[in-house]
């Protein structure tokens, strides 16, 4: 009987395909929304000049004299911090194991390192670490918590989209935690009271089959950003060209296998690491949402 152990199920192998079913792998957001990426080699900080514009030229009648309005410098640092993870196993596993554990291993450090970025680029506060795009937004609107945005007229979206200078429109995009988002799509047209639709103002996206595109411009679920409190902001609409992701090093991940360190204990370990740090460069490149 197979059903049970001493009557014969002991005599039955247990087979295991070649394949291993996992969890999709997440991709890096704020790096496909499109922020600015560059390496960095040499060196372990590298700082990047910033630039306010001056004042309107001003009017003034012949020969008269005029203020000087000279544009104002900064610096922008960007520091390696390392990122790492480590694995160890047994010589006996990865002999007879019937998967490549090198190449399983690997693609799981590069899901580490994913959840990493995520975290970093959306709420890194950029002190000993850094800084994320949602943390580094000038919140610009405030709304009385979570359910007010599914139970409002979209203005807050609005007054969000405008809090933003025209220049960096054309190319912002918007990014929330999905909570946000679901309470965003829940927005609907209750303004004539019982007379209303009651439709869902996120028709135009629903209906063309493009829900990823909020007032023209694309959102991405990024959820490590805040979906409640006050002190976050929980809505961003942003220029990505203006969040800089700087790579240190040879600019990915760095996988260095350990044949000699655990060979007391007939082990091999493999430790990977990656470098990176960001920042938002121009401030006003990037509006927020609060909840309060």
């Amino acid at each position: 009987v197979e059903g049970t152990a001493s009557l014969g199920g002991n005599l039955v192998p247990q087979l295991y395909n070649n394949q291993i079913v996992s969890n999709l792998i997440e991709n890096s957001i704020v790096r496909q929304a499109g922020a600015y990426q560059f390496p960095i080699q040499g060196t372990n900080t590298l700082n990047v000049t910033t630039m306010t514009r001056s004042s309107a030229a001003t009017l003034v009648s012949e020969s008269a004299s005029v203020a000087t309005s000279e544009p104002t410098f900064g610096t922008v640092a960007f520091t390696a911090y390392a990122y790492k993870a480590r694995y160890k196993a047994s010589r006996e596993v990865l002999a007879d194991s019937r998967f490549d554990m090198g190449g399983v291993l690997t693609q799981n450090f590069g899901w580490q390192f994913t959840q990493a970025e995520n975290s970093a680029f959306a709420t890194g506060t950029g002190s000993s670490q850094p800084q994320g795009i949602a943390y580094a937004a000038t919140a610009a609107v405030s709304a009385g918590s979570t359910l007010a945005l599914a139970t409002a007229n979209g203005d807050y979206i609005i007054d969000l989209y405008h809090s933003l200078p025209y220049m960096y429109r054309s190319n912002a995009v918007w990014f929330a935690n999905d909570q946000v988002i679901k309470a965003i799509r829940k927005i609907k047209d209750l303004s004539g009271g019982a007379a209303s639709t009651g439709n869902y103002l996120w028709q135009s996206g629903l209906q063309a089959g493009q829900p990823d595109l909020l007032m023209g411009r694309p959102i991405y679920p990024l959820n490590s950003m805040a979906s409640s409190g006050s002190t976050s902001n929980v809505l961003v609409f942003a220029d990505p060209r203006f969040f800089w992701v700087g790579d240190f090093g040879l600019g990915g991940t760095e996988i260095q296998q350990l044949n000699e360190l655990y060979a007391d204990t007939w082990e091999i370990g493999w430790t990977a690491w990656r470098r990176f740090d960001s920042h938002l460069v121009v401030s006003e490149a990037a509006k927020g949402l609060l909840l309060r």
